[in-house]
């Protein structure tokens, strides 16, 4: 059974990739009708077609949101163009199915051409462009969920599947997208199980720890121990409030700093992932500045290997540090 990383005041899956700057989020959330709702607030509204969508489907991420599920005969979904340029981002989750038809839609113009599709006969995905196709390593599995994401900078192709790097291309020369889900053009409707969690970049090229942190992301679920709540055990993690825990003293979460109590810790290293942590008990209380986001907040030792939400991120402690 999957693990799931229970976190107590900071974002989900959905507040993570918002954090990372999409010109268009849609959550795929909606039980019916012909809209697909922006996230962003930017008003990139997908127009889904009348048929062919399944709604409501059991969704990629364990924090019990839905997707849709798609028929190979379901029609062209729009959107107002976004103007992809040659350092952008594609990212969506995907459960294919069988097929053989070559080209099925996942970003383009509705005319075809130039954009983002799944070969549903090498199983591969397909960046289209200058008239040749552009796979990625690995062929996908029918009935398996994937994280899709193509990262491209400075016309620089990466996909990576599940968080990890799975190929290379170059000379990607940016596309206007206006179609989602079949086209116009050459292409095909694209069948799955469930696509959810889609996110167009339109200037922005997620790095290899961007796209890594997303996809961890997915098993992130809402707790519901209160700010004052005590740690509790959760799939091998401990999760701990934001203002509750005594164990030799708790951190208090504030606004870009976490302040350390008095009787309880300081820090014995630098800041970074490499330091040691240390109980002091008749410390000081000190305020620790967090000034990067990968650095790792100093915490009693008793409660090593546990997530600390502040400020809008999650700091993950390693289990190792003492």
């Amino acid at each position: 059974m999957a693990q799931t990383q229970s976190i107590v005041g900071g974002e989900l899956y959905s507040g993570r990739v918002l954090r990372d700057g999409p010109t268009a989020y849609w959550r795929l959330e909606e039980s019916g009708g012909l809209s697909a709702i922006d996230s962003t607030g930017n008003g990139h509204t997908i127009t889904l077609p009348g048929s062919g969508i399944t709604y409501s489907v059991a969704g990629a991420l364990a924090d019990g949101t839905n997707g849709f599920g798609l028929s190979s005969s379901t029609a062209r979904a729009s959107l107002t163009a976004i103007a992809m340029g040659t350092t952008c981002t594609f990212e969506l989750w995907f459960r294919p199915t069988a097929g053989v038809t070559a080209y099925t839609t996942l970003f383009t113009p509705n005319a075809g051409g130039t954009g983002l599709y799944f070969n549903s006969s090498t199983r591969k995905l397909d960046l289209f462009f200058g008239a040749a196709d552009h796979f990625s390593t690995t062929a996908l599995t029918a009935g398996t969920l994937y994280h899709i994401v193509v990262s491209v900078a400075a016309g620089a192709v990466t996909f990576y599947i599940n968080g990890v790097a799975d190929g290379t291309a170059a000379g990607w020369p940016g596309v206007s997208v206006d179609t989602v889900f079949n086209q116009g053009g050459g292409g095909a409707a694209l069948a799955a199980t469930l696509i959810d969690e889609m996110a167009l970049y339109a200037s922005t090229a997620l790095t290899a720890e961007q796209v890594a942190a997303h996809y961890g992301m997915r098993l992130a679920v809402s707790s519901g121990l209160r700010a004052s709540g005590a740690a509790t055990p959760h799939c091998k993690r401990t999760v701990v409030a934001s203002g509750g825990v005594r164990a030799g003293g708790a951190a208090t979460i504030r606004r870009g700093r976490v302040v350390l109590p008095s009787g309880g810790v300081r820090v014995s290293g630098a800041g970074s992932a490499a330091s040691t942590f240390a109980v002091h008990p008749r410390a000081a209380a000190r305020v620790v500045d967090v000034a990067a986001e990968s650095r790792v907040v100093a915490i009693p030792s008793e409660l090593r290997g546990l997530v600390i939400p502040f400020d809008n991120r999650v700091i993950a402690v390693p289990a190792e540090a003492a």
